[in-house]
């Protein structure tokens, strides 16, 4: 009973973590403005964001150590480009979706 219960904080964190990065993205071309070429920008940012989350986890399972540099790329990914912290919300988002329906 309590493994469930921390699998779901961990889980609501974790949309948090997803909705708070998209809003993150979403306000910055709010105030800016958006473009056609930013949005398919953001449609590609979502395959890539996957694949580094994909990679994140079997780092995460395999080499920690490079585990970090998979955070650091993600991170810095992130700070620099709007585009991709709504693609790595969208990715988060859609994991979680595929994991909670079993």
């Amino acid at each position: 009973m309590k493994s469930q219960h921390g699998e779901r904080l961990l889980a609501g964190l974790f949309w948090l973590i997803a909705a708070a990065v998209f809003a993150a993205g979403a306000v910055h071309f709010y105030k800016t403005g958006i473009t056609a070429v930013q949005a398919v920008y953001c449609a590609i940012s979502v395959a890539g964001a996957w694949v580094l989350l994909l990679l994140l986890d079997y780092t995460l399972h395999h080499a920690r150590i490079v585990m970090v540099m998979v955070l650091v790329i993600l991170a810095v990914f992130t700070i620099q480009s709007p585009s991709f912290r709504i693609g790595l919300g969208l990715a988060l988002a859609g994991i979680l979706t595929m994991q909670t329906r079993g």
